[in-house]
């Protein structure tokens, strides 16, 4: 289907409505209503990002790729339009049942408040209930975030934020094996959560991976340092305490 035909379909099926509360009617080929803008304090010259922006979505990238696109292009914006972005695609794709949609809300929630974590989670783990393969990412930046180290990393992070010490040894643990074990640093993150479940644990976890004859010298080097690390916290009796939430 040719882009103009496309264009056509925008400006006389998708708009009659805008695309964001549903009600109200839109003119020529604009997606979002006035009333929706100004609830984000919108300037003009914002205003006009965000229609090209979302034509340019609608238009330039296909459906399979295009929440991913959203998702990740609101990293490259700030301010009004990254909040109005970020509403419209937990909005309009919240229910969504497509794997690729569900992981675009998940890392969207994920790129939020603190607040929010716990939807990025849920999100998260519905995706991996059915996985499926990304397609090809014409946005560089978007290509970068979805890798499958930055996912399983960022979600690490998350899960670790949220106390879920387990799920994130599984998350970095995953890490290892997109990088076949070649970065240091994820073993290192493992040895970090470690310390915050049990000491003990954590230097039971560094001795192992030093003994084992498949990990890289730079691996068995760091984990030796940290190793002495551990030790010493256990000598302190030290004992992690998560800090208290904000009232």
């Amino acid at each position: 289907m040719g882009e103009d035909k496309i264009k056509y379909m925008i400006g006389n099926i998708m708009t009659k409505h805008c695309l964001l509360c549903k009600t109200e009617k839109v003119c020529g080929e604009f997606l979002v209503c006035d009333s929706c803008k100004a609830k984000f304090d919108l300037s003009p010259d914002e205003s006009d990002f965000i229609e090209n922006f979302l034509q340019s979505s609608y238009t330039k990238v296909g459906s399979k790729e295009r929440l991913i696109y959203m998702s990740s292009s609101t990293e490259c914006v700030l301010g009004n339009c990254r909040r109005f972005l970020n509403n419209f695609i937990l909005s309009v794709y919240n229910n969504s049942c497509d794997p690729l949609d569900i992981l675009a809300i998940a890392t969207t929630y994920a790129r939020m408040y603190a607040a929010e974590r716990p939807l990025a989670i849920k999100y998260w783990e519905l995706f991996l209930e059915s996985p499926t393969d990304l397609p090809p990412i014409t946005n560089l930046f978007g290509a970068k975030l979805y890798l499958k180290w930055h996912l399983y990393s960022t979600f690490a992070n998350i899960y670790e934020s949220e106390y879920q010490f387990d799920k994130a040894i599984q998350m970095l643990k995953k890490c290892i094996e997109v990088d076949a074990g070649t970065n240091s640093s994820d073993y290192i993150r493992i040895g970090d959560v470690y310390v915050k479940i049990d000491t003990k644990a954590a230097e039971e976890y560094y001795l192992k991976t030093i003994e084992n004859e498949n990990v890289t010298e730079d691996v068995r080097n760091r984990c030796k340092a940290a190793l002495a690390d551990v030790r010493e916290k256990i000598q302190r009796g030290y004992v992690y305490r998560p800090r208290k939430a904000k009232q």
